[in-house]
């Protein structure tokens, strides 16, 4: 055998591998669970990382979000147990942005739900 055939085998190899793993990824993204609904629109990305949240009607509001600003506002506090492990800390952090993730989407959305609630009389659907 030479180079070249050594070269074709192990070329073919690592195409089964990865063949194998987008499959096994497109099994795995079928068993999650849709991601919940929500009714904030697509945001826009600015400089100096605010985030922008504008009205789908386009009558001019939006909703800035600065996540970095926001984050360094909090008090940052992760408990873990006596002897972590690095699961532990990995886990713990994962919760921690969860969270943060979840505080700033519920902020969002009540201010969607307020403004259409006071501009447009209606629910954001």
């Amino acid at each position: 055998m030479d180079g070249s055939e050594i070269d074709s085998i192990t070329r073919s190899l690592d195409d089964r591998k990865a063949m194998a793993e987008v499959i096994e990824a497109r099994r795995d993204a079928e068993e999650q669970e849709p991601p919940e609904l929500s009714i904030i629109p697509t945001p826009e990305f600015l400089p100096g990382g605010i985030v922008r949240c504008r009205c789908p009607r386009g009558c001019g509001f939006h909703y800035d979000v600065n996540p970095g600003l926001d984050a360094a506002r909090e008090r940052f506090r992760v408990v873990l147990p006596a002897d972590p492990a690095s699961t532990d800390v990995s886990d713990a952090l994962t919760a921690r942005a969860a969270a943060r993730g979840d505080a700033q989407r519920a902020r969002i959305e009540s201010a969607i739900a307020e403004h259409y609630e006071e501009q447009h009389g209606a629910e954001p659907r």
